[in-house]
């Protein structure tokens, strides 16, 4: 983990007191409820404390953010051990960093798309979860149903849920086939702590689908066109980009096409969303292989998906899950292609800037693009690292892209 740069996107510190707990998060604006800590988590572990009943040995925090939930377990005693996963990789590196905060044993933070990285048998016997209000309702359920797959046989489910999503919840866990222990219903948000049907283990691990093959985040596909062939990509909920590419991936589509003719040894893209970037670069010929960086591991699969989907090799091992824009391990490359996040913090774009240039090649090209105020405050970077030239900044409807070279 980058620590100088995880310590870029700190926000603030909030307490979280309670009888048997004493505990603070460092948060970020990057992140869900970097405010203060949401009223929903704090519904779901005051009626879990009430009323689960019992000790657990084992939880797991589904959809952690940066940690409220497992530390809270942990450090009450109401867990001897908690696993917390997300998909962010920002949410990860903050959890991570929240067990260090409180000098927390027994805790352990890593990343998965929702059950897709977690062991699968009798491992958990307590699964908890602030349900997100807008990840759809096949991810609401996939949580819901496929958190037995990795239960002990007496295990407890515990979620919380905005208000909107009461009636789908019930139906859901009505339908297969839950036994309720506690329900409460607040102003905003309701709590369901419940044991779920869990078949009779095998003797073999079960199937369980990819989440992204098997669809549960799919929102459409959108047809790209690159030279005179027509590309289908699969878009999925919670990536940006999954109705039309925007303003900025085309300004950046436009460079690339000015350079398609060179043949590059390595490439290395960013922020990659459904995979537009490394599918042009691809299905040009530009290069033979490429790397993927993202913070979002839906956003890497998908990526990887649609270009496996469209005839391109992307072995797992050129995929990076990380804050980073550009992991500093991974060699020199010659070009470089990405896009900015809206909500970069001016320190963290800095450094991203910095590994960029750090990467690349003796005339090596970078391209980088996205709203214009971000793209503007790069190049007050980039005018302060020696040896790189800027020789392009395009502009159209509040979006940027600029073409950095490295001379020396």
């Amino acid at each position: 983990m980058n620590n100088e740069l995880i310590d870029t996107y700190v926000h603030k510190i909030v307490d979280r007191r309670r009888p048997g707990v004493d505990l603070k998060f460092a948060t970020s604006q990057n992140l869900f409820s970097s405010n203060t800590i949401d009223p929903g988590t704090n519904l779901l572990l005051r009626m879990f404390a009430a009323h689960a009943g019992r000790k657990f040995e084992k939880a797991l925090d589904v959809g952690c953010g940066y940690g409220v939930i497992g530390a809270s377990l942990v450090e009450s005693g109401i867990a001897a051990s908690a696993d917390m996963v997300d998909r962010d990789a920002l949410a990860v590196a903050f959890a991570q960093r929240n067990i260090g905060l409180n000098g927390l044993s027994g805790l352990n933070a890593f990343a998965s798309l929702g059950y897709d990285d977690v062991p699968v048998g009798p491992v958990y016997d307590l699964v908890i979860s602030n349900l997100p209000g807008k990840a759809g309702e096949s991810v609401l359920r996939h949580m819901l149903v496929y958190a037995s797959a990795h239960m002990m046989p007496d295990g407890q489910v515990w979620v919380v849920g905005v208000t909107p999503l009461r009636e789908f919840i019930e139906t859901t866990l009505r339908e297969s086939g839950a036994t309720l222990v506690h329900t409460e219903h607040g102003p905003r948000h309701s709590v369901y702590g419940f044991r779920p049907l869990i078949e009779p283990q095998s003797t073999t691990e079960p199937d369980l689908p990819d989440s992204v093959d098997a669809g549960i985040y799919t929102r459409g596909s959108v047809d790209f066109e690159v030279g005179d062939r027509l590309y289908t990509l699969q878009t999925n909920r919670g990536v940006p980009e999954f109705e039309k590419i925007s303003y900025a991936t085309r300004l950046l589509l436009e460079q690339l096409y000015v350079v398609r003719k060179r043949k590059f040894r390595t490439v290395a893209t960013f922020n990659i969303t459904h995979g537009y970037i490394p599918l042009a670069i691809l299905a040009a010929r530009m290069a033979k292989q490429i790397e993927l960086n993202d913070r979002d591991l839906l956003a890497l699969r998908s990526t990887q998906k649609n270009l496996s989907a469209n005839g391109f090799n992307c072995p797992t091992e050129t995929l990076h899950h990380d804050v980073s824009w550009l992991p500093a391990g991974d060699g020199p490359v010659d070009l470089v292609a990405g896009t900015l996040r809206g909500d970069e913090p001016n320190a963290a774009l800095e450094l991203g800037i910095t590994e960029i240039a750090a990467r690349l090649v003796r005339d090596g090209v970078a391209m980088v693009a996205g709203e214009s105020t971000p793209v503007t405050r790069m190049l007050k970077v980039l005018d302060g690292i020696r040896g790189i030239t800027v020789t392009e900044r395009q502009r159209y409807r509040g979006a940027s892209v600029a073409v950095f070279t490295k001379i020396s």
